[in-house]
């Protein structure tokens, strides 16, 4: 409905060199998504993975306000903490007009194919209510747990 067809990641992408989406989504605003997200990512960094994440969540931004004060932790305490290359998404997630949303969509898919460059994962943390880019990356992600499966970001699914 919004494009997709247009915002498959391009065929050159090697289904083994794309990194797993880990997408951390509740509607409930207040559930710990962000902190979930941030434990996820550091449990992958301390695991040796490479991680990149990305916030959909720019009104509140708390995922990204736990990268910025790791990474000025870290800078403080003259420590590698591991950083993920991070992302966050501004604009607002509820738009009308289907040409802002297919951007919206666009936006997404370029950032994590960007990040799934040098990444072995990508988490998303999402805002704590319903919105359009929020559904298209619950479409996007893994969504069985406990089997295998291929990303929807990737063309081989």
């Amino acid at each position: 409905p919004y494009g997709e067809r247009a915002l498959m990641i391009p065929e050159t992408s090697s289904q083994a060199a794309f990194p797993r989406v880990i997408v951390v989504a509740n509607e409930k605003g207040g559930s710990g998504k962000s902190t979930v997200a941030i434990h996820i990512a550091v449990a992958l960094m301390k695991s040796g993975a490479s991680v990149a994440t990305i916030d959909l969540d720019s009104r509140q931004s708390t995922f990204t306000h736990y990268i910025v004060n790791r990474r000025a932790w870290a800078e403080r305490v003259g420590r590698d903490l591991g950083i993920p290359n991070h992302i966050c998404l501004d604009g607002n997630l509820d738009v009308a007009d289907a040409d802002e949303r297919a951007a919206r969509c666009k936006a997404l898919t370029d950032a994590v194919v960007t990040l799934a460059q040098n990444s072995n994962y990508i988490v998303i943390d999402t805002p704590g209510h319903d919105s359009f880019l929020v559904r298209f990356v619950h479409r996007s992600e893994e969504r069985r747990v406990g089997k295998e499966c291929r990303s929807r970001w990737s063309p081989y699914h």
